[in-house]
C-alpha cells in the first residue's frame, strides 16, 4: 500500500482515504493508527495531505466516541418478541423476572409497565438506568453481576441499547396475538403458484436464490401420496392404475380415493392418539392393561368422517356434559382419561389425584392452546405471561372427575366406566339381572321371617358324621412295599344350631372361607358390633349357616351363586371405556406450593389464564364452557 507513488495521485488518494477511514472505523489500535497516518503524511504531496487531513477529520468526526446511548435510533425496528425477549429471558430474568422468590431489587423486566416506571426511560437511553448498567465498567455496578456467570456480549449491549432508543416497546409474543391475513406476495402469479401458500413457498424459495423442483413422476407421486394419507405403500395395481390415467383430474381423483380409505382414519389418528396419551396399559409399575380401544376407534372414525374441529374438540373435552349426551359423545372423553395411573403399593391417593388433574390441564393446554402451561406448576412461568395462580385455576376445571380412584392395585378397574353391551349382550344381562333381583328379595322375604332362639344352648354340629374308614382293598404299592393307609379327616362341618356355635367355629378355623367383610364381623367382639353390622351377621348366618333353615335356603342360594356367576361372566365379557363423569359438587381446587399436594394456598375457581381473551358469558364455567372457549 505504501508504493502509491506507482499509481497516479487520483488512485493513491482513493486508497488512502479508503485505508484511512476503514482502519479508524474498525477501531485498530490507536498506536498502529497512528503509525500508519504519519507514515503516509510523510510519503505523500502537499495536495496529497491536505485531501489527506480532510479524510482523517471526516474519519474522526464519525468514528468520535459519542455517547451510544444518545446515538439517534437504528432504521432497523427492533423485535421485542424474536430479538430482546429472549435475551433478557437468558441474561436478566433470573433476577428480574416473574419468580419473585428469586427477584433481587424489587425489579421486572418482563413487563413492561413495570420496567418503564424504573429503569427504562423509553426512547432515551442516556438516561436509563437500564443501559447504564450493562455498559457501566465498575464491576460492582455493571449488569449482569459477575458472579452470575453471565455476560452480554458487545453486540447484546448494542442490541439493548437501540431496543431502549428506539421507545422500548414490550409487545407480545406473537402467538398471543391474534393472527392476520397475510397479503399475497407478488409471485403469486407466476405460474408455479396452484394455490395461495405456493405463492409464499416461492416468494421464499426466490429470496433464497432458488427455484422449485420440477415435478415428480407419477410413481413417485402416488408413493408420497399413499404414505401420507395411509401410512401404506401403494400396490403395484394402484400404482399401474394412477402411471396410465390420462384424465386432467388423475391427481385429484387419487386423492379422493384415498381420503376414502378406512385407512386415512387410521393414519391420521396415529399422531393425535400420541398427542392424547393413549395407551391400552396404565404406565406405572407392572403395567396393568385397560381398555381404551374404544376411544381410539372414535378417533379415527373423526378423521374419516371429516368431523368438524369445533365438535372434535367439545367432545373430547367434554362430551359428558353435553344435553343429552349419547354413548359416542361420552367415549369421546376418554382423551381427558388416558394418563397414567398408579398401581404402586404405598402410594398416596390423595397425592395421584392431584398429579391426575395436573397432567390433565397441562395436556389440554399443550394441545389445544400450544403452549407449557404445565411449566407453572410449582412457580411462575418462566416465560409465558402464565401465572402459578393461573395454572391452578386452569386446573380447576379437571379435579371433579367422580368415582376416580387416585392409587391403585394391580389390574383393578379405573371408574367411571362406560359399558357398551351388544344387543344380546344386554338382553341376557337384563334377564339374569332381573332373575337375580327377584330371588334377593325372595331370601330377604324368608331371613326376616326367621327367629332364632333368644338363649344360646350348647351347640354340636348339626352335619357332625362317622369318620369314613377306607376300604381293606385300598392301598398303594410302591418298591415293592405296601403303604399304610392314612385315615381320612372328617370333612367339616357346615350347619350350626346357634349363631354363637358357627361364630365360635369360624374363629377357630386357620382359614375361613367367609367373605371377608363378613369374617371381620365374626372377629368383632359382641360389644362393639353396630346394630347394622349385627343384623348382617344374623342375616348371613339364617341364608347360609342355620341347621333349621337349611333346607329352604340351600336350593335358593345355589339358584343365587349361579346366577351371580352369569353376571359376572356377562360382565367380564361386554366391553367397557374409561370416560370423564363430572362430580355433582365440585371438589376445592387450591394453589399448590411449590406444586406440592400437601402445602395448600389459596383456593381458586376455573378460569382461563388473563393473557387471552375470557370464558364466554352465557356458558357454565365447567368443563363444557371451557371446550367451547377454546373452539371459538
Amino acid at each position: 500500500l505504501f508504493r502509491y507513488r506507482e499509481y497516479s495521485d487520483t488512485s493513491a488518494m482513493t486508497d488512502l482515504i479508503s485505508f484511512t477511514v476503514s482502519v479508524i472505523i474498525s477501531r485498530l489500535s490507536p498506536v498502529g493508527c497512528l503509525s500508519v497516518i504519519v507514515n503516509l503524511l510523510l510519503r505523500s504531496t502537499s495536495v496529497q495531505r491536505l485531501c489527506f487531513m480532510a479524510a482523517i477529520a471526516a474519519a474522526l468526526f464519525v468514528w468520535h466516541p459519542r455517547p451510544a446511548l444518545a446515538a439517534d435510533p437504528v432504521t432497523t425496528k427492533v423485535d421485542f418478541s424474536r430479538q430482546i425477549r429472549p435475551l433478557l429471558s437468558d441474561k436478566c430474568f433470573r433476577c428480574h423476572g416473574p419468580d419473585d422468590k428469586s427477584r433481587e431489587g424489587d425489579l421486572r423486566l418482563d413487563l413492561g409497565e413495570a420496567a418503564h416506571q424504573s429503569a427504562i426511560v423509553a426512547g432515551n437511553a442516556g438516561d436509563s438506568e437500564l443501559v447504564k448498567r450493562i455498559t457501566s465498567d465498575d464491576p460492582d455496578k455493571r449488569m449482569p453481576p459477575v458472579d452470575s456467570k453471565l455476560e452480554l456480549s458487545p453486540e447484546e449491549v448494542e442490541l439493548l441499547t437501540q431496543w431502549v432508543a428506539q421507545g422500548a416497546d414490550y409487545t407480545v409474543h406473537w402467538a398471543y396475538e391474534k393472527p392476520q391475513r397475510p397479503a399475497l406476495p407478488e409471485t403469486s402469479k407466476h405460474v408455479w403458484v396452484r394455490n395461495p401458500i405456493d405463492a409464499f413457498v416461492l416468494a421464499r424459495l426466490h429470496a433464497a436464490k432458488l427455484e422449485p423442483s420440477p415435478a415428480a413422476d407419477r410413481v413417485t407421486l402416488i408413493r408420497r401420496l399413499s404414505l401420507d394419507l395411509t401410512g401404506l405403500p401403494p400396490s403395484i395395481r394402484d400404482v399401474d392404475r394412477f402411471v396410465n390415467d390420462e384424465r386432467p383430474q388423475a391427481y385429484e381423483k387419487l386423492v379422493d380415493r384415498l381420503l376414502a380409505s378406512q385407512h386415512y382414519g387410521e393414519r391420521m389418528a396415529q399422531d393425535w392418539l400420541d398427542l392424547a396419551r393413549f395407551g391400552d396399559t396404565n404406565g406405572f409399575e407392572s403395567d396393568s392393561t385397560r381398555s381404551m380401544w374404544l376411544y381410539r376407534d372414535w378417533v379415527i372414525n373423526a378423521f374419516n368422517t371429516n368431523m368438524p374441529f369445533d365438535r372434535f374438540t367439545i367432545e373430547q373435552i367434554a362430551g359428558d356434559l353435553l344435553p343429552d349426551a349419547d354413548a359416542s359423545q361420552k367415549i369421546a372423553t376418554g382423551f381427558n382419561r388416558n394418563t397414567t395411573y398408579n398401581e404402586e403399593a404405598g402410594s398416596d391417593a390423595e397425592e395421584y389425584m392431584v398429579v391426575y388433574a395436573v397432567e390433565r390441564a397441562s395436556t389440554t393446554a399443550t394441545v389445544f392452546l400450544g403452549i407449557t402451561m404445565g411449566c407453572a406448576q410449582c412457580h411462575e412461568h418462566k416465560y409465558d405471561p402464565i401465572s402459578q395462580q393461573e395454572f391452578y385455576q386452569f386446573y380447576a376445571f379437571f379435579n371433579s372427575v367422580d368415582g376416580e380412584l387416585g392409587a391403585t392395585g394391580h389390574d383393578i378397574p379405573l371408574p367411571p366406566l362406560l359399558s357398551l353391551p351388544t344387543g344380546d349382550q344386554k338382553a341376557s344381562l337384563e334377564r339374569v339381572t332381573t332373575e337375580l333381583t327377584g330371588l334377593e328379595k325372595q331370601i330377604n322375604a324368608l331371613v326376616a321371617k326367621v327367629e332364632l332362639p333368644s338363649a344360646p344352648v350348647e351347640s354340636k354340629p348339626a352335619d357332625k358324621q362317622q369318620t369314613p374308614t377306607p376300604d381293606k382293598g385300598d392301598t398303594a404299592v410302591s418298591s415293592g412295599e405296601v403303604a399304610k393307609t392314612e385315615k381320612a379327616k372328617p370333612p367339616e362341618p357346615t350347619h350350626f344350631d346357634t349363631q354363637l356355635a358357627w361364630e365360635d367355629f369360624e374363629k377357630a378355623r386357620e382359614k375361613s372361607e367367609l367373605p371377608k367383610d363378613i369374617l371381620k364381623l365374626v372377629k368383632l367382639k359382641e360389644a362393639d358390633r353396630k346394630d347394622e353390622q349385627k343384623k348382617q351377621l344374623h342375616d348371613y348366618f339364617v341364608q347360609h349357616a342355620y341347621t333349621a333353615t337349611k333346607d329352604t335356603f340351600e336350593p335358593l342360594n345355589k339358584r343365587q351363586a349361579e346366577l351371580t356367576e352369569e353376571k359376572q361372566k356377562l360382565d367380564e365379557a361386554i366391553p367397557t371405556t374409561m370416560v370423564m363423569v363430572e362430580m355433582k359438587e365440585r371438589r376445592p381446587a387450591f394453589v399448590l406450593v411449590r406444586g406440592d399436594f400437601q402445602t395448600k394456598a389459596q383456593e381458586v375457581t376455573p378460569n382461563v389464564p388473563a393473557i387471552f381473551p375470557p370464558l364466554p358469558s352465557d356458558k357454565p364455567r365447567t368443563r363444557l364452557g371451557l371446550a367451547h372457549w377454546l373452539a371459538t
